[in-house]
C-alpha cells in the first residue's frame, strides 16, 4: 500500500522529487501515430514551469509515460502580491477569461473585463490563500498537466474514459548525488530504451535542450552547424523547446557541458574524452556502479533515493519504520 501524498512530500519544506506518469494500461498513446501528443505534454510542461512555484531540472515524455525531476519552492508564493496570484491562476484557466471577455466588442474592453474580474478574485484572502497553496503543490501542478492531455487526446479520439494509469508516483531525492543520478537516467530514457542511438537525435528529453543550448555558446559550432539543412532544422527546434530548466550550475559544481558530457559517457555514446569520476566521487556515487545503476529501470521504483543516513532520517519524518531505496550506488 502507497502512502498519503501528503507524507512523501513536505508541501512546507523545498524538497527534490522525481516524477513518474503512466498511460493507462501502459499503452503507446503518445507513440506510433500519436507522436505528436508529446510535443503536447512539453508545451504544458512548460507552461505550468512558468507558473507554479516549482522548477524543473529534467524531463523526459516517452510513448507511455512522463519523467519530470522537479524542485519545490514552498516560500515562494508568500512573496507574491494577491493579484499576481490571480494573474498566474489566469494563466491556468484561460477558458473562465474567455467567457468573461466574449461580450467585450473591443481589446480594450477586454483588458478592462479581465483586470476587473482579476481584481475581485485577489480581494478575496481565502481564495488567494487557497491558491498560493496550490501553486506551490506537486499534486496540482501534476492534475494540471495531466487533466488537459486528456482530455484533448481522448476529444481527438473520440472517446471517453482514463489517459493515464492513475496518480502520479513521486520518489524524494534526498541527496545531491540522488539528483544527479535520477537526472542522468531521465535524459537516458530515449537511448536506454534503443528509440535513438545518440544525443544528437533525442526529442522531448531535457538533455536535448541542454544540448542545443550548449552548441549555442559555441560560436564555432553554431557557424558550422547553421551552415546545413540539419543545422536550420536543429534551430527550429531550439525555438520549440522551452521548458525552464534549473541552470546545471545551480544545482551541482560542474557546468553544462561537463553534465552532457556525462550522460553522453553514461549512455556509451561519448562525446569528448572527460573523466567524470571526480566530480561523481564528491557526491558521494561508487563510480564503479553508476554505470549498471542507469542502465535499469527497476532500481528506481522504491519510496526515497539517498545514502542510508538520508533514509533513516526521512522513515522518521515519515514516521514510519524505513524507506526502501532501490539504487545502490551511494558511498556509505
Amino acid at each position: 500500500m502507497g502512502y498519503p501524498r501528503s507524507r512523501v512530500v513536505d508541501s512546507t519544506q523545498p524538497g527534490w522529487y522525481h516524477c513518474l506518469s503512466r498511460c493507462t494500461r501502459r499503452l503507446f498513446l503518445c507513440g506510433d501515430q500519436y507522436e505528436h501528443r508529446k510535443q503536447w505534454i512539453e508545451d504544458r510542461i512548460t507552461l505550468l514551469a512558468d507558473v507554479f512555484a516549482i522548477e524543473i531540472s529534467g524531463f523526459s515524455v516517452m510513448s507511455n509515460h512522463v519523467h519530470i525531476v522537479a524542485h519545490t519552492n514552498p516560500d515562494q508564493p508568500r512573496s507574491w502580491t494577491a493579484i499576481e496570484v490571480a494573474e498566474r491562476w489566469a494563466q491556468l484557466y484561460p477558458n473562465r477569461i474567455r467567457r468573461i471577455t466574449r461580450e467585450a466588442r473591443t481589446d480594450a474592453e477586454a483588458a478592462a473585463l479581465k483586470a476587473q474580474f482579476l481584481q475581485n478574485r485577489a480581494q478575496n484572502s481565502t481564495w488567494v490563500s487557497t491558491w498560493r497553496l496550490r501553486l506551490a503543490s506537486l499534486s496540482w501542478f501534476h492534475k494540471l498537466l495531466k487533466e488537459p492531455i486528456a482530455r484533448r487526446a481522448n476529444a481527438e479520439d473520440g472517446v471517453t474514459g482514463h489517459f493515464w494509469e492513475g496518480r502520479f508516483r513521486c520518489i524524494p531525492l534526498l541527496t545531491e548525488g540522488a539528483i544527479l543520478a535520477c537526472m542522468v537516467y531521465v535524459d537516458l530514457n530515449p537511448i536506454r530504451a534503443r528509440i535513438v542511438q545518440a544525443l544528437k537525435d533525442v526529442v522531448h528529453t531535457s538533455i536535448v535542450q541542454r544540448l542545443n543550448a550548449m552548441r549555442t555558446r559555441d560560436p564555432a559550432r553554431k557557424r558550422s552547424s547553421g551552415a546545413s539543412r540539419t543545422g536550420r532544422k536543429r534551430a527550429i527546434n531550439r525555438r520549440r523547446l522551452q521548458v525552464p530548466l534549473v541552470p546545471i550550475e545551480s544545482i551541482f559544481r560542474m557546468t553544462t557541458r561537463q553534465y552532457v558530457s556525462m550522460v553522453a559517457t553514461t549512455a556509451g555514446v561519448p562525446i569528448d574524452r572527460r573523466d567524470h569520476d571526480g566530480i561523481l566521487t564528491s557526491l558521494g556515487i561508487d563510480t564503479a556502479l553508476w554505470g549498471d545503476a542507469m542502465a535499469h529501470s527497476i532500481r528506481w521504483f522504491g519510496t526515497a533515493i539517498g545514502r542510508t543516513r538520508d533514509l533513516l532520517g526521512e522513515a522518521t519524518r515519515r514516521n514510519v519504520r524505513r524507506v526502501v531505496n532501490p539504487l545502490k550506488v551511494f558511498v556509505e
